[in-house]
């Protein structure tokens, strides 16, 4: 990782991709209340963000301390909340294109928004 400025995205991506298999991938569809929970942790990122230690998802972070106090429910719950939307915007199956793109390109790799953003604009429609 470059620097801490993009951390987000990992953590939001595997939280996203937590639950949209737990919705998808039938040996776990004792997962029946996935989305009500993703909303619960959704609404706790939304809470934290009207506080006045808000923060957008994509910090400008300028000190490892910092770090430390930019990823919470905010990082987590709304990151996750915006790649769900990005999923509803693209489609399942252009989304799966352009993470298919973006890991190839980018694996062994640090990589920032605008390469990820890069990607989702080449494959959407």
């Amino acid at each position: 990782m470059k620097w801490w400025n993009d951390l987000w995205l990992n953590e939001s991506f595997a939280t996203y991709m937590a639950y949209l298999s737990q919705t998808q991938i039938p040996e776990l569809s004792y997962f029946s209340e996935a989305w009500v929970d993703f909303m619960a942790r959704k609404f706790r990122g939304i809470a934290a963000d009207v506080l006045n230690t808000t923060h957008p998802i994509c910090n400008n972070i300028k000190s490892v301390n910092e770090a430390e106090s930019a990823f919470n429910g905010i990082s987590y719950g709304k990151g996750a909340a915006f790649l769900k939307q990005v999923n509803k915007v693209l489609g399942q199956e252009d989304l799966k294109k352009a993470l298919h793109i973006y890991f190839k390109k980018y694996q062994w790799k640090n990589t920032e928004l605008k390469d990820f953003v890069e990607v989702l604009e080449s494959v959407y429609n």
